[in-house]
This record gives structure tokens, C-alpha cells and sequence, in this order.
């Protein structure tokens, strides 16, 4: 219907002059109206399309046949023509109201009343059109997601590339009513019509030129410009010969659509009518939507043909090369094998269909069969490599060797789930050097396929097509893409989320493998379903039986946590190596003025001044070397977990004062202001005194270290519920935000000083946290930036006052003097300047070298207090103190281990041997002296 008609207004009258006047009324208001004769033309009026129907009663009432009713009847189901009905006052047929669509106006007319019921009637009949429009409009989308779907239908079974075309081109044609429908594929300098549908009309099947397209109709094509036109043998501008070609094929109304990819014309669809033909939109776009699905259907099935060949060959050289290969589901006890693998093993299909791996042993040689099962087991606790060569019955009372290889792929928490590999038959290589070179290399060449192809490693696997498409991924690889096999088996590295670049390298790889036949290897970051990891892959050439590439393997390993170990352990290489450097540095400081000393006491003659000095300095420098040593020793045994800390009921004050005398001279030689504020009130802890007033005395002597001379450092505690924080504070160089996360790591190194003399060996700020935390406290450290000063903090857990601590008691004087003693030493030098020391001290001494000659001289100087080393040759010290107190003049001497062993497990042995004590070279004469009062009970 065209618009005139749906607008029109039917006019009958009782009279042609009351049908003239009422048109030329309606006309006037600018209304389309027809006139009608009688009320078999409404009726043909009706049919061919009206907007409404202005009628007189009299006209109706005289449809004796009933044609009007029969009309309206006719009408489409969303059709309901409104009827103007003129009937004298008080009159009308009441069956005609109640049966159709009316609008009754009484006469006499008054115009402008029946002019608002006729535009009222209009409306309404537009409102109708609404409903046709959109009815028609959801039947054409129906019609067309039908036919989609019957085209996917139609496809999707199909894996012949020729007959996914041959049912395109049907389908099309059957739906359209068309006379031909031809999909074309390039081919060049031709294009190909494999099989085309053909109505009416002759085939077209064959090789053409892609010249004989025509100039106008080929520069579309490259362009991707779909052609539309209603007659080809009409259109202006064409020239004859160009109309004649069409018309020798019988083609007038044509829609040809080109598919341009990646830049070039591959192929394209065309659709032929005899006749002409005015073609809809909703056409053009069902043709196009249908060339692009054929496309991807064709691309479909010769991929996966290629695929299949892959396959195909693959399984002919496993059967050729007696490989066969498994699988053990490890969780669930599942064995699966391929039938070259049962018939290997001499069982049937079923015993490798899912049993338990047990079931296979009894297949093995008995003198193989524990060492396979180690190997196996071994293979599954680490989630490493397995292989083996062993022994199974051929099933006719022989042997044949075996060689079996696999790896176990593991979950994200490390436990092993699957176990795949394969199992190579080598009885020739065993039999024969000879045959063991023509059956490895036969062998390695079908083992690389295989691997290459499915995914021996225990990481991602693929194989790419010479086009760039996959044609293999194994399961791992899949996972990371998040995609099914078939929504990633046939795709370029792009359409599976790779960035451009990343797509372009691998194509520039796959081509340099093809070119050079050598495995190429690389490394590449990429983001997916793990998250962005860094992946270390090999990419190898598959080639064919002519020697010709046919494909490219890789696998790929994620190296992720590698790199980043590799990055720690050359960190973790360059601290120990600084602090190597540091640690000679620290030790010939000290070694240098004591060994100047000796010089100096050598030279001094009488010059009592200079010896004392001298001796002093010595001392001193002494002293820092036990201490590091001894920092050391306690960095180590906190690390390995052997410090044992003196748990006590102690006061903060008492440690803070203890670290105070220690750092004290330090911090007073640098001339720096140190101000104190603990609270008055008692804190108690639960603490091993000496380890805590070590902790405050490094942050001290660290502070002092660190402060420019004439500096302000600051001790402060607050305390805060069960908790006490301690903080040294100091207004010195300060710490650079970057080395604030390490400070407290083991060797970590901060040039923090003016000069680098003032640097350390990283050990007391590591030593400071792990003590802090084996007290169950915390520390932390802040520092506005460098000049800035810095604040390490301490918290502590504290105990409620039950009761004050045991004070300890410091005795003066010599408490060993005048006492019979025997150092048993070997080394001569350390036993005679301590036993040149202890004669000073008023004692009797005598000395040993080793352990066998100390229990003599302990039989004949039957000393009070034996001082043994522990290390010595012939008889070491633990023995020679046990055989002592098997005597019965040595049960009641003291005994004291002297060594450089110093560790809790070192102090045990020694107790456990008879040991009254341990001390730890170079003795601390206070100790010493300490220890010689010991009297054994």
C-alpha cells in the first residue's frame, strides 16, 4: 500500500451530488478522499487500502448481499477500518454498530462535528499502522534469525571446505527464491566457483579471471563495497558489451559481496535474479551476515582438516615407532593407556582403561619391578621428571626392554594430579650397538614429533600451522587463554587476547624457524588467566616426510619465580660479598693497634706510662673484637633457632641502665647530649637481662655512630595498657626513605655517614629485631629523610608487679688467688700468657698440651681447678674430663671447658662430660675470676 491509500477517506452518498459536495468539504480541510459509485467500489477500495469510510445509512441498508461485512471480514488481523456512519436522528441499524468498527453521527450534519469524527477516525487508523509496521518489522527479524539458524545448522556437521559452500549457497538461494547464489574464493590471477546453487538459471561452477569482474565491479571489491542493483542490463553509463555479459548469464538483478581480509580480496558471495528485482536492506544484510559465516565455516574446516592430518600423522608414527603413551590420574588411581601401550605390555585394552597402576607391575621383570616403583614414587613426591629403562613380558614367556618417560604436572598448591608420559620399546638398542643406533635415531625423530605435539613437559605445549594458527594447545595452555579447545584450535595468536606486538613477534618467529630450521628460544611477559607472569618458551620445526617445515612446536614455562630468585640470590651474593669485605675491614681495625701495642711494650722499656696506655688501647680493641664475634655467633644461633634467652623478672630500668654504661663511652667520646626519660614507677618484663640491655645498648651505640659530633640523642618510655614502647631518637644523618623497608635485614648496608669509616657490618639492627621478637615485642624505624634524624621503636609486653626482682651482687678482688690450677691447652701461646696471668694473681699454675698429658699432670699436681680446651689432638678435653672424674682424686675438682665453642649445644656436652663450667675464648678475666670462686659440690 502507498501512503495515499492508507490516508484515504471512501465516500458514498445517496446521490453522486451529495457524493461530490461532502468530497469537496473534506478536500477543503485538506483531507484525501474518494468518491465511490455504490458499495461494490467501497468494497474494491477497501481491498486496495483506506484510512476510513464515510457512509450514509441509506447506502449500507441497501448492501442486501452483504458485501461491506464481507469485506471488513477480509481484513488483515490488525486491520479494523473505522466506518463514519450519517443516520437520521434517533435512527440506526444496530446491528451494523455492534458488528463493525462505528462511528455513528446523527442527522442534520454539522460539519465541524463530522470533520473531528472523520480526523478522530484517521488517528485511529494510524494507531492500526503502528501495529502492521511493527508486526511486519518482527516478522522480517524472525524470518531472518530462522534463517541464521538453519544456515548454522546446515553448517555446523559440515567439515568438507567444498561442501560447507555448496550448502551455503543452497540455503541462501531456497530462502531469497533466487535464480543463483556462487561463493568464490580467490585464487590468484583467478577466482573459483567450486559449486554454486543454480534455479532456473545455468551453473557457473568453474575458474574465471578476476579480471572479468570489470573495472567498476572489481574496484569495489577491493574496496569491500557491497553491490547492489535491481537490473544490470539497465544501469546507466554501462557499456553494451558489459550489458551483454550479463545478460548471456541471465543475470539482471545482482547483490555481490566482496570479503576482504587483512587487505586483500579472498573471497566473496553473489546473488543472481533472472528478472529485476528492487532488493530490501533486511536482503542485503542477510547475503552479507551469510558470506561472513561461510567464510569462517570454510576457514573452520580446513583447519581442522589440517588438524586431523596432524593427527593422523602423528598416531601413524607412534604405531610405526612402538610408542605408546599413558596417563595416571595420581589422585584417584586411574591408569590409562593408548592401544600401542597395551599391546607393548602385553595386556589387553582393558587393563590400561582406567585401573589402579599396581595392576601393570606384574607385567614388569621382578628384578625391575621395586626400582621402577621408586622411580615412580620418587617422580611423584618431588612433581618432577621420571625415566626409566626396565623389562616386560612380551606375553610368549620373553622380556622386551622398555624406555619410559614422563612428567607429573602438579595443582596450584604443589600436589601432584596428573602423570602423563610415554613408554618406547628398546629391545633392539639393548640387544645391539648397531640396531641401537638405527632404532635411536628412528626413534628420537618420532619422539620429537611426539613431544613436540603432545606436551611431554610439565608446562604449556602448542603446535602452529605454516598459516599462524594453532592447530594444538595442550590443557595447561588453555587455561591460561581461558578458552575450550574449540574456541582456540584454529585462531591466530590476536583473536586469543595477545597484544599486536606480542602477536607480530611470534609471527616474525614462526617464519625465522620455517626459514632456518633451528629451534629458536625467547622470553616474553603475558597477561592471562595467572595474571601478567614471565614466560621462557623454544620454538622447534616440525618437518614432514619430503624434509620440507609443516608446522612449529613450543613449549613454554613459566619462569615467573625463577627470575625473581635469581634476582634475590644476586642480592643476597652481593650483600655476603660486602659484607666479607666489611667483616676484614671491621677485624683488621682492631688487629692493627694491638699489634702496634706489642711494639710499643717491646720498645717501652721502663716507660711504665706507655705500657699502661698501650695496654689500655689493647684492651679496648680487644674487647670490640669479642664483641663483634660474639654478635656474630648470636646473629647465628637466633637465625637457626639455638638462642636461649635467661627468662627472669626483670625492671626496664635495670636493662636500660646496663645498656647505658655499655654505650655510654661511645657516645660520650662523640661528644653528643643523651637525655633519658623512663617513668619512675617500676616496669616489670619478663626478660633475659643481659640480651635486652644488649638490644637498647646497639640502638645507643648506633645512634652515637651515626650523629655528627655534638649531636642530642634521646631515650624515652611510655607506658601504654599491657605494653611498653621504648624509643632511641637522635637528631642525626638520618635514613633514606628507600633503605627504611631493609633496615633490619640481615647485612643490609646503609651509607649513612660522612664518611664510610663509620659504617658497620649489618648484623646489630638484625641482631636488635631478632632478640626484640624472641622477648615477643616488635621494632620499627623512622626517619623524616636523610639529615633528618632517625627513631627506632621498641615495644615489650609487661608483667604485673608480683614481686621485685633478685638483685645480683658483683664481688672486688681476686677470688681465684692462692689456688693449685692446670690449664690443659694446646695451643702453647694461649696457655702461657693465661697462665703468665693467673701466677700475677697469686696462684700455682702448671699447663698441658693435650688431653692425655693433662690427666697425668692432674694425677701428680693434683690441681683444685682444671681449666681444659675442648679441641685438642691425641685425647680431646670432653674425654680427658671424663676419664679425670672416673679417679677418685678428680671427683672433687672443678673443671672448667675453656674453648671457642660457645653455642648451647657445645655448653651441654661439656656439662654432660663433668664440666663445673664453660667459658668461651678469649676469656674475660672478670669471668674467670668469677668462675675460679666456683667451688664443686
Amino acid at each position: 500500500m502507498d501512503t495515499l491509500s492508507d490516508e484515504r477517506v471512501l465516500v458514498l452518498m445517496p446521490t453522486a451530488r451529495d457524493g461530490e459536495r461532502m468530497g469537496e468539504v473534506l478536500a477543503k480541510e485538506g483531507l484525501d478522499c474518494l468518491v465511490c459509485t455504490d458499495i461494490d467500489h467501497v468494497c474494491r477500495e477497501i481491498e486496495r487500502g483506506a484510512g476510513a469510510a464515510l457512509l450514509t445509512e441509506e447506502a449500507v441498508a441497501g448492501d442486501r448481499n452483504g458485501s461491506l461485512a464481507a469485506a471488513l471480514k477480509e481484513q488483515p488481523p490488525w486491520s479494523d477500518l473505522p466506518l463514519v456512519l450519517l443516520a437520521k436522528e434517533g435512527v440506526g441499524d444496530a446491528s451494523i454498530r455492534e458488528s463493525m468498527n462505528v462511528t455513528l453521527v446523527e442527522r442534520p450534519l454539522k460539519v465541524r462535528s463530522l470533520l473531528s469524527v472523520v480526523r478522530a477516525a484517521l488517528r485511529s487508523r494510524r494507531r492500526q499502522y503502528e501495529v502492521r509496521d511493527y508486526l511486519t518489522e518482527r516478522r522480517k527479524s524472525e524470518d531472518a534469525q530462522a534463517y541464521l539458524v538453519k544456515l548454522a545448522d546446515t553448517l555446523r556437521p559440515l567439515s568438507d571446505p567444498e561442501e560447507v559452500q555448496a550448502a551455503a549457497n543452497r540455503v541462501l538461494g531456497e530462502h531469497l527464491k533466487a535464480n543463483r547464489v556462487a561463493y568464490f574464493e580467490i585464487v590468484a590471477p583467478n577466482y573459483v566457483v567450486e559449486r554454486d546453487y543454480f534455479d532456473g538459471v545455468e551453473s557457473l561452477a568453474g575458474r574465471y579471471p578476476v579480471s572479468s569482474f570489470g573495472e567498476p565491479l572489481l574496484e569495489a571489491f577491493l574496496a569491500g563495497r557491497t553491490v547492489v542493483e535491481a537490473d544490470a542490463t539497465k544501469q546507466l553509463g554501462r557499456p553494451e558489451d558489459e550489458r551483454k555479459a550479463f545478460a548471456s548469464i541471465q543475470v539482471r538483478g545482482h547483490i555481490d559481496v566482496p570479503l576482504v581480509k587483512a587487505g586483500s580480496l579472498m573471497a566473496g558471495m553473489t546473488v543472481h535474479s533472472k528478472d529485476a528485482r528492487e532488493w530490501t536492506l533486511e536482503e542485503v544484510s542477510l547475503i552479507e551476515q551469510t558470506a561472513e559465516r561461510t567464510w569462517a565455516a570454510v576457514e573452520r574446516a580446513r583447519a581442522e582438516a589440517e588438524l586431523r592430518d596432524i593427527r593422523s600423522r602423528m598416531e601413524a608414527a607412534l604405531a610405526a615407532g612402538a610408542i605408546g603413551t599413558w596417563a595416571w590420574d595420581v589422585p584417584n588411581d586411574r591408569f590409562y593407556g593408548d592401544p600401542s601401550f597395551a599391546r607393548i605390555f602385553a595386556v589387553p585394552p582393558s587393563a590400561v582403561a582406567g585401573g589402579p597402576l599396581t595392576g601393570l607391575l606384574n607385567s614388569i621383570h621382578p628384578d625391575d619391578r621395586d626400582r621402577v616403583a621408586g622411580l615412580v614414587n620418587l617422580a611423584v613426591e618431588t612433581c618432577g621428571r621420571y625415566e626409566a629403562d626396565y623389562r616386560v613380558t612380551d606375553g610368549a614367556g620373553g622380556w622386551r626392554w622398555v624406555n619410559a618417560r614422563g612428567q607429573v604436572e602438579q595443582d596450584e598448591t604443589g600436589k601432584a594430579i596428573r602423570f602423563p608420559g610415554v613408554v618406547i620399546e628398546v629391545t633392539g638398542r639393548k640387544r645391539a650397538e648397531e640396531a641401537l643406533d638405527r632404532v635411536t635415531a628412528e626413534s628420537e625423530r618420532r619422539t620429537r614429533l611426539y613431544e613436540a605435539v603432545l606436551s611431554s613437559t610439565p608446562d604449556l605445549a602448542y603446535v602452529w600451522g605454516l598459516d599462524h594458527r594453532f592447530a594444538y594447545a595442550n590443557e595447561g595452555l588453555l587455561r591460561m587463554w581461558g578458552k575450550t579447545w574449540d574456541e582456540a584450535i584454529g585462531k591466530h595468536c590476536l583473536e586469543l587476547g595477545y597484544e599486536p606486538w606480542h602477536a607480530e613477534l611470534h609471527d616474525r618467529e614462526i617464519e625465522q624457524v620455517r626459514a632456518t630450521r633451528k629451534p629458536l628460544r625467547g622470553e616474553v611477559p603475558f597477561a592471562g588467566t595467572f595474571g601478567r607472569r614471565i614466560y621462557d618458551y623454544i620454538l622447534v620445526p616440525i618437518l614432514g616426510a619430503d624434509g620440507e617445515v609443516e608446522a612449529v612446536a613450543g613449549t613454554t614455562r613459566d619462569v615467573t619465580e625463577r627470575k625473581e630468585m635469581e634476582q634475590e640470590l644476586r642480592d643476597q651474593d652481593r650483600k655476603k660479598d660486602d659484607f666479607i669485605a666489611l667483616l676484614a675491614h671491621e677485624l683488621r681495625n682492631p688487629l692493627a693497634p694491638i699489634r702496634n701495642g706489642l711494639g710499643v711494650m717491646r720498645l717501652a722499656g721502663a716507660d711504665q706510662d706507655a705500657v699502661t696506655e698501650t695496654r689500655e688501647i689493647m684492651e679496648r680493641q680487644i674487647t670490640h673484637m669479642v664483641r663483634l664475634i660474639d654478635d656474630l655467633l648470636d646473629i647465628s644461633r637466633i637465625n637457626r633457632n639455638k638462642m636461649e634467652l635467661r627468662l627472669a623478672k626483670v625492671t626496664l630500668a635495670e636493662a636500660v641502665s646496663i645498656a647505658l654504661e655499655t654505650a655510654r663511652p661511645s657516645i660520650e667520646a662523640e661528644g653528643h647530649a643523651l637525655t633519658v626519660s623512663i617513668p619512675d614507677r617500676p616496669i616489670y618484663l619478663e626478660a633475659d637481662l643481659t640480651r635486652l640491655a644488649q638490644v637498647f645498648g646497639n640502638l645507643l651505640s648506633n645512634s652515637a655512630k651515626y650523629t655528627r659530633h655534638g649531636g642530642n640523642i634521646w631515650l624515652t618510655a611510655e607506658q601504654h595498657g599491657g605494653e611498653v614502647a621504648v624509643s632511641v631518637r637522635d637528631d642525626g644523618i638520618g635514613i633514606p626513605a628507600a633503605a627504611l623497608e631493609n633496615i633490619f635485614d640481615m647485612f643490609s648496608q646503609v651509607d649513612r655517614s660522612v664518611e664510610r669509616a663509620t659504617g658497620g657490618l649489618g648484623i646489630g639492627l638484625a641482631l636488635v629485631k631478632g632478640l626484640v621478637e624472641m622477648h615477643g615485642g616488635t621494632v620499627g624505624a623512622t626517619s623524616d629523610g636523610e639529615g633528618k634524624g632517625s627513631t627506632f621503636t621498641i615495644t615489650l609486653p609487661v608483667i604485673k608487679n608480683l614481686a621485685a626482682p633478685t638483685p645480683t651482687t658483683t664481688g672486688n678482688g681476686h677470688a681465684g688467688a692462692g689456688r693449685r690450677i692446670l690449664i690443659v691447652d694446646d695451643s702453647h701461646d694461649g696457655a702461657s700468657t693465661l697462665a703468665r696471668m693467673l701466677k700475677l694473681m697469686g696462684n700455682d699454675v702448671r699447663t698441658a698440651s693435650d688431653g692425655l698429658e693433662g690427666i697425668e699432670a692432674a694425677g701428680e699436681f693434683l690441681p683444685e681447678v682444671v681449666l681444659m680446651d675442648i679441641g685438642m689432638p691425641v685425647l680431646n678435653g670432653l674425654d680427658a674430663t671424663k676419664r679425670i672424674r672416673e679417679q677418685a682424686w678428680g671427683r672433687e675438682m672443678t673443671i672448667i671447658a675453656l674453648t671457642g665453642w660457645g653455642q648451647d649445644g657445645d655448653k651441654a656436652r661439656s656439662r654432660e662430660a663433668g664440666c663445673d663450667g664453660h667459658l668461651v675464648k678469649p676469656v674475660d678475666i672478670d669471668e674467670l675470676e668469677r668462675f675460679l670462686g666456683v667451688k664443686r659440690v
